[in-house]
């Protein structure tokens, strides 16, 4: 029976651990079994130092739909995939049987334009905060205490002065899973929005 040599052992583990070092000591999901193509978005990033101070990373959360299902991950990414914004799409393989078995394929396509919208609106027993980024649509509802008691992420379009936004996560529960229709409208020189469902107007 042969054994490896020191030497040859060596090796292997300095490979090994500059492998995963690459990876950021994250073990690769392969995938398995009958795979399918669906698309990545990004819901929220993260800048910070790279290794030792040296460079930048991107910590990105990002959500991607099979069937009736979302599924959100988080990944560390660096220069090799580019900066990335709220909003980027790329292209994911996963495996249909188990989409956690997936592998992203995250494109360096600059950080492009970014566009942010803040509202801010109130009811009898909570107060509501609305973010608009790129193309994504956030809602967030604080009790009195300033805890989260709904939250959700949306896809939106714009038709004339109407934004429908269609919701895809809702964390806390499911109080926003039908299509969110806002009237758009400038008042004094500043944007508002209302609610057509409560009529919660946003300022």
């Amino acid at each position: 029976m042969k054994y490896l040599n020191p030497f040859s052992a060596i090796i292997i583990i300095i490979l090994l651990f500059v492998f995963l070092a690459l990876n950021y000591f994250e073990l690769p999901r392969f995938v398995q079994g009958k795979t399918i193509e669906t698309q990545g978005k990004i819901i929220d990033v993260e800048n910070s130092k790279g290794l030792k101070g040296w460079g930048w990373v991107q910590k990105i959360k990002y959500l991607f739909k099979v069937d009736d299902s979302i599924y959100v991950f988080n990944k560390t990414i660096d220069k090799r995939q580019g900066r990335q914004n709220i909003g980027n799409t790329f292209k994911i393989k996963c495996a249909k049987s188990n989409p956690k078995n997936h592998k992203t394929f995250i494109k360096n396509i600059g950080m492009g334009d970014y566009f942010i919208e803040n509202y801010y609106g109130k009811s009898n027993s909570s107060r509501h905060e609305i973010k608009i980024i790129n193309s994504l649509f956030f809602i967030k509802e604080f009790d009195k205490r300033g805890k989260i008691i709904n939250e959700c992420i949306a896809e939106y379009e714009i038709l004339h002065d109407t934004i429908i936004a269609e919701p895809y996560i809702f964390s806390i529960n499911q109080k926003y899973k039908t299509k969110i229709r806002f009237l758009r409208f400038s008042k004094e020189g500043y944007r508002q929005l209302i609610d057509l469902q409560t009529n919660i107007v946003y300022y």
